[in-house]
């Protein structure tokens, strides 16, 4: 327990030392560094203890995760499904998208979940967020300029990525081939849920 504990704690610490201080303040020392990424991970300890109170409001963790994903996770994941499929997606939807749905869902989970003003339950709620942030990304990314067409064609999925990727996995075994393995875990999934249904 307590080696996941300084897991998340010194990933969370160099997430913020590297992504955020390095970034802002490019000229500060290894030592400096280092000297904020020891007070962010105290800062991220006292605020897990300060957010203790709210995880113990649920009967489990499980159900506390689920329900706290379930509001947060929906623009993100219609960010990357629309983005990979829709051509005309692009940034500036994905921003308003981000910027928008994620402090919008963890409004909606406050509301339901903490102070239930609404009697939603977690996984409807994750379809209204999907559908809202889908929504918001198609609406902004019609707005705005549509993307380069060499940036579209790298990031969006097609038929002439589909025709490459297969000509290049000819020659790969069984073991080695990643749409197989995606099969496989797809198949071993649908067996599990069948099994336990």
């Amino acid at each position: 327990m307590l080696s996941s504990l300084e897991a998340i704690f010194n990933s969370a610490a160099t997430l913020f030392t590297m992504d955020f201080v390095r970034t802002f303040r490019p000229a500060t020392s290894d030592a400096g560094l280092t000297r904020w990424g020891r007070w962010s991970t105290v800062g991220f300890m006292v605020a897990a203890i300060l957010w203790t109170p709210v995880v113990l409001r649920f009967p489990t963790l499980w159900q506390y995760l689920q329900s706290f994903m379930s509001y947060i996770t929906p623009p993100v994941t219609a960010v990357f499904i629309i983005g990979i499929f829709w051509r005309r997606a692009n940034s500036a939807g994905a921003m308003a998208t981000l910027a928008v749905g994620v402090p919008l869902g963890i409004l909606g989970w406050m509301t339901n979940e903490l102070f239930g003003r609404l009697s939603l339950q977690y996984l409807y709620a994750a379809g209204i967020m999907f559908a809202l942030s889908t929504a918001i990304l198609v609406a902004v990314s019609m707005a705005t300029r549509p993307p380069d067409p060499e940036q579209e064609q790298r990031c969006t999925w097609g038929r002439t990525l589909w025709r490459e990727e297969t000509r290049a996995l000819a020659g790969t075994p069984w073991y080695a081939n990643y749409r197989l393995m995606a099969l496989g875990l797809t198949l071993l999934a649908l067996a599990m849920v069948i099994w336990w249904w």
